[in-house]
């Protein structure tokens, strides 16, 4: 009883207050203006609770941490893909993104969809809206130094988020930060912090992020 009480009277209002505070935190016009692509759901869930239309492709769906680089090194080139299914054990679409000018290949899971062809169609919409403005938003556990390099040649605005580097490469150049707390809770980000909170855990990645003026 006490659990369907919050999911139809108290979720819904501290829904509309988070999403409030966010649109007061954020500038709209800005991220209306520009594409945020990020590595997970971070940038639709961004999108989602200020009431934008879905600027970026990578809504609902994700990749490994060294196909997104890819993804990223031919975002220029997604007016001359194609996506094919691919049969696997997963219980949600998934598909192979081929580049056809650099002959690159990315494996997309679509894991907030149940059907492929509304997957793709979805897909390609939201890559017309991609704006000349590009953000990326790198969320990696354990990064490498190949990781490093590609994402150090990525001309747009960018920040890599990650929660372990083991190599000697000096990462001070400002695109890197460390924030361990994120790939140590066992929580689901997007939940609340606790019943009684409308603060989300994602809240803390939106701080860290206003700090260093990336959003």
């Amino acid at each position: 009883m006490i659990g369907k009480i919050y999911k139809i009277i108290i979720k819904p209002i501290k829904d509309i207050i988070h999403s409030k505070r966010l649109k007061r935190r954020f500038n709209s016009i800005v991220l209306r203006d520009n594409t945020i692509i990020s590595s997970n759901c971070v940038a639709g869930l961004l999108y989602h609770d200020i009431g934008l239309k879905f600027n970026s492709p990578i809504i609902d769906l994700t990749f490994s941490p060294n196909d997104f680089i890819v993804f990223c090194e031919n975002i220029s080139n997604l007016n001359n893909s194609s996506i094919c299914q691919i049969k696997t054990d997963k219980k949600y679409p998934v598909g192979k993104l081929l580049f056809n000018e650099t002959g690159q290949e990315v494996t997309i899971y679509f894991v907030h969809y149940s059907n492929f062809g509304d997957a793709k169609a979805k897909f390609y919409e939201r890559c017309e809206r991609i704006q000349k403005e590009t953000r990326i938003i790198f969320m990696v556990k354990e990064l490498t130094d190949d990781m490093i390099i590609s994402f150090e040649k990525f001309e747009y605005k960018k920040i890599c988020i990650y929660g372990k580097y083991d190599g000697n490469r000096a990462l001070n150049n400002g695109y890197f930060r460390n924030y361990k707390p994120l790939f140590l809770s066992s929580k689901d980000v997007f939940s609340y912090k606790n019943v009684f909170s409308t603060k989300k855990i994602i809240d803390d990645i939106w701080d860290f992020l206003i700090k260093f003026s990336f959003l």
